[in-house]
């Protein structure tokens, strides 16, 4: 790729990869699509120091947890500008389902953009995206086209699931650039919660369930998880499912001990400012 921003350079924000991938090699996979994502409930910070800080809290959580040899995505895209380099041109990302329906997981052959950021937990609405994002992401896309030879759909997380990522904003984007993708008709959409549905109350064991994610449990699993406290038993791929258990509960202490609070296992108001306070 001829990204020019991009960070090579893993070990400099301690990327901590199991498998070795080797800068400009492409190795065997059909790339056929590039779908973008966002991540979840992130705030996309101020700068590379904070942008490097969610991406090593996502790869703990795809390697510590989900026991993936690196993160899912392939190049991670910040409100500063850079594009990060995370699986690379090296493997496909980590797409779930059959797409196009050729008999072939999309994880052997799309390739993952992500925005580091994602809605706010408070209102439902995605953070601002700045324009040397969009831009980014227009560059990688292309160099994607230029790498395959040819101009690939562009799909976007929810064509493929039912979920609300990448979010408007995003959509509307690829839509302007008059990408698209196939024409296959997306599943119906989980949309962004209104206005004032996350109050950040008191949660605990027992919130949530299956049938009913709780979105405030989903909240700060997403947040302790980016400080890289891991709920292990976590369903969703981004490690916040909505889902009170007692994976939840030991990834409350665990984050209120190296915190000093008070360990009740009960995320509170004074765990919640912790969870909120800015990554340095």
């Amino acid at each position: 790729m001829t990204l020019q921003t991009i960070r090579f350079d893993r070990d400099q924000w301690q990327w901590k990869s199991r498998t070795k991938y080797a800068d400009g090699t492409l190795r065997p996979f059909k790339m056929d699509k590039v779908v973008i994502h966002w991540g979840g409930y992130t705030n996309p910070g101020d700068g590379e120091a904070d942008e490097a800080a969610v991406l090593r809290g996502w790869q703990r959580y795809h390697m510590d947890s989900k026991g993936w040899t690196d993160v899912a995505y392939n190049f991670p895209i910040g409100n500063s500008g850079l594009t990060y380099r995370a699986r690379g041109m090296n493997r496909s990302g980590a797409t779930s389902g059959d797409f196009d329906d050729d008999g072939i997981p999309e994880n052997y052959e799309a390739l993952a953009f992500v925005w580091i950021g994602g809605r706010n937990k408070n209102t439902g609405a995605s953070y601002p995206i700045s324009q040397a994002a969009y831009d980014a992401m227009g560059r990688g896309i292309n160099d994607a086209f230029e790498v395959a030879g040819t101009e690939l759909p562009v799909t976007i997380h929810k064509d493929h699931k039912s979920t609300a990522c990448p979010g408007e904003l995003w959509e509307a984007w690829r839509d302007a650039q008059g990408w698209v993708g196939d024409g296959t008709e997306p599943p119906p959409v989980d949309l962004p919660p209104e206005q004032g549905a996350y109050d950040m109350r008191t949660v605990r064991n027992g919130d949530g369930t299956n049938a009913k994610p709780d979105p405030t449990v989903a909240s700060a699993q997403g947040g302790m998880t980016i400080h890289g406290f891991i709920d292990r038993n976590s369903i969703a791929e981004n490690g916040a499912d909505g889902i009170f258990r007692s994976g939840t509960e030991t990834q409350t202490k665990n984050f209120q001990q190296a915190k000093g609070l008070v360990i009740d296992g009960a995320v509170g108001p004074a765990t919640w400012a912790e969870i909120d306070r800015k990554l340095t």
